[in-house]
């Protein structure tokens, strides 16, 4: 009977050596997908490093997880959303990242952006949709942004895109490449920043919408969420400069 037992718990110890393996295989897949001379800034795994602001204003719960190696995050309660930031703050730097959202949404990676979403951004209009790749601000009047008018050209519906942002300067020269084609290169008039502030977190919205309970088949606005419908990042990595 105790032969039986030692077996059993044999077994046991071996099964779950194979699926923490399959995991970590799994997980430093993802990380190792990065571009070379790149830094992971997500470990895959889980929300190391990076934490949701409490302070801004498109909502102060959201729901931010991982899964399959992404970062994925969802309306909760429905029609409030928020921000997750990288602890670290960034000056100058390249961004490297895949992108997925759903149709119908809206949200965007923010730099040099403060604790309440204050900053820089390039919007995601859910899949691909008009405004995505655009350079805006965020509760910041930039005197020049830009248009990303060659995104169709590249753009792959339902499935991952690839950003590749690179910002240099006190008045930032912001350089933005989608699925590694040119979209934009703009050199700020000033450093639209309050402060003059050089540097700040990196952080992905996910937007609010108007209506706070589910309305069958309708929607309030251009961007309005659908239960259930999410963004996801993945293969997040940076490299100072």
């Amino acid at each position: 009977m105790m032969i039986v037992n030692f077996r059993k718990l044999f077994l046991l110890k071996v099964v779950w050596a194979l699926v923490a393996f399959l995991f970590s295989v799994e997980s430093n897949a993802q990380v190792s997908h990065i571009r070379e001379g790149f830094v992971p800034i997500f470990n895959g795994k889980d929300l190391e490093g990076w934490h949701i602001s409490r302070t801004n204003h498109h909502g102060t719960k959201g729901n931010f997880f991982v899964e399959d190696g992404a970062i994925v995050m969802k309306q909760f309660p429905y029609g409030q959303g928020g921000i997750i930031l990288s602890d670290k703050k960034y000056q100058d730097f390249e961004l490297s990242l895949e992108f997925k959202g759903h149709p119908g949404t809206n949200g965007g990676i923010f730099f040099r952006s403060s604790e309440s979403g204050s900053g820089y951004q390039v919007e995601l209009s859910g899949d691909g949709q008009p405004g995505t790749a655009n350079l805006i601000g965020e509760m910041l009047r930039v005197a020049k942004g830009a248009q990303a008018t060659d995104l169709g050209k590249v753009w792959k519906k339902w499935d991952w895109n690839s950003f590749r942002l690179r910002v240099v300067g006190q008045k930032p020269k912001m350089t933005l490449w989608v699925n590694d084609v040119l979209m934009w290169e703009v050199r700020a008039e000033r450093n639209d920043l309050i402060a003059d502030t050089t540097s700040g977190m990196i952080a992905f919205q996910l937007h609010w919408s108007a209506t706070l309970m589910p309305v069958p088949g309708g929607r309030c606005c251009d961007f309005s969420w659908k239960p259930g419908a999410a963004h996801a990042y993945r293969k997040i990595a940076i490299k100072e400069l």
